[in-house]
């Protein structure tokens, strides 16, 4: 894990195998702890071509994003 913060915010970033042996424990008690105190988690995925074109789409009907209305704001709880 590392971390990265300055005088008002922390991230905290894990880099990952994507392939281990099913019976590998991996995690850690300071990775569980850091998870469950975390304000907003975010996962990378591998979605594959229609779900980049869902994605595309998405992007289209939400428009561009400005400060005062971030597509964000604008997204269902499931698709934040």
């Amino acid at each position: 894990m590392w971390e990265v913060s300055d005088a008002d915010s922390k991230i905290v970033l894990l880099g990952s195998m994507h392939v281990l042996p099913k019976d590998l424990d991996w995690r850690t008690p300071l990775l569980d702890e850091t998870m469950k105190s975390s304000e907003q988690v975010y996962f990378e995925a591998d979605i594959g071509p229609l779900g980049q074109v869902g994605i595309i789409l998405k992007s289209l009907a939400l428009g561009f994003t400005n400060a005062q209305n971030p597509s964000t704001q604008r997204l269902s709880a499931t698709e934040a």
